[in-house]
């Protein structure tokens, strides 16, 4: 469909909900017009994503809880570490995608693909973890595992079809559920809580596997850097200290689960394949009883979500590149 833009006068075209917009300028070249969403959008669904894979593919959970704490903020370090050209061009308002194709058309379109296959991959990997999840936690039957599996694939290319904006919404809503869910959670097992030291037993044996095995669960910045472009820096001056603010809030939050679920579980703490909803099953609330199978629900919809938010931000690195190309050629 075409619409015009009578304040500008000139012609304005989209062909999905997805689609970017283009229009032409006053010399006659297309200018492409990215859906928009705030920094604060960005900063809630990059959280959202985090805390997905901490509860369906929580990080190690070796006997000293220490070492479970160490582990997830020297990862949040090495994430941060690695992350940092993503995060210095964003304070410069710009793109690194965008910026290599300028420096190098090569190295713009390997930086490109690389990222896409990364996002592609991590996304495969939540579907898989997600439909695992489903199934150890009794939300449907070993026959029916295919379903789960077909509906967060179907869940996840809607996601890319409806466009950054409306996911971007959906994930909003989605955090706002968790985190309900989760404060139900945790403030129903407090007759459980038993507030004992965190160090009384060490051993860090498996440290660097538990780091490595935490870090291949992350994707996040990759995301930040995809969706970067689509972020309204007109109303979110703050696009780049977003990220630093999510490197924080997300470490604390982990950190934050892993103790309150320590405190519950204690000594079977290590014995749980995952503690989140081992600690949701205890949870008594008069209307609900148990909230585990209420939870778990609740977390496979957003590891769907997930699954559609790295499919999309796949999508966004290749169009961001592809529009790079598009305007180097018009400059010639």
């Amino acid at each position: 469909m075409t619409r015009k833009n009578p304040q500008n006068g000139g012609g304005l075209s989209s062909n999905s909900k997805s689609s970017v917009i283009t229009k032409q300028n006053e010399k006659g070249c297309s200018v492409t017009l990215l859906p928009k969403i705030s920094a604060a959008q960005l900063f809630c669904i990059m959280l959202l994503s985090r805390l997905t894979m901490d509860v369906i593919a929580p990080p190690p959970v070796p006997e000293s809880p220490a070492e479970a704490l160490c582990v997830i903020a020297v990862t949040e370090l090495v994430r941060l570490a690695i992350a940092s050209p993503l995060i210095y061009y964003s304070f410069r308002r710009d793109n690194i995608h965008r910026s290599i194709y300028r420096k190098n058309r090569f190295l713009g379109w390997l930086s490109g693909i690389f990222a896409c296959v990364l996002l592609v991959g991590a996304a495969a990997k939540t579907l898989m973890h997600g439909t695992d999840f489903a199934y150890k936690n009794r939300l449907v039957g070993g026959g029916n595992v295919w379903i789960v599996f077909a509906a967060a694939a179907a869940f996840a290319v809607y996601a890319v079809y409806m466009g950054v904006e409306a996911t971007a919404r959906a994930g909003v809503l989605f955090l706002i559920v968790a985190a309900i869910m989760t404060a139900a959670v945790f403030l129903a097992d407090i007759p459980y809580m038993k507030i004992s030291p965190m160090w009384t037993k060490s051993g860090f044996g498996t440290f660097f596997n538990d780091v490595f095995r935490c870090f291949s669960n992350g994707g996040e910045y990759l995301v930040f850097a995809a969706l970067l472009p689509c972020v309204n820096r007109e109303k979110s001056s703050s696009a780049g200290s977003c990220v630093l603010w999510f490197a924080l809030i997300s470490a604390v939050a982990s950190a934050g689960i892993c103790a309150v679920n320590y405190l519950i579980l204690r000594e079977m703490y290590p014995l749980a394949e995952y503690p989140f909803i081992a600690s949701a099953s205890l949870a008594d609330i008069a209307l609900f009883k148990r909230l585990d199978g209420l939870t778990a629900a609740v977390w496979e919809l957003c590891a769907a979500f997930r699954t559609g938010l790295l499919l999309l931000s796949a999508v966004c690195v290749i169009t961001t590149v592809v529009r790079a190309a598009r305007e180097k050629k018009e400059k010639v």
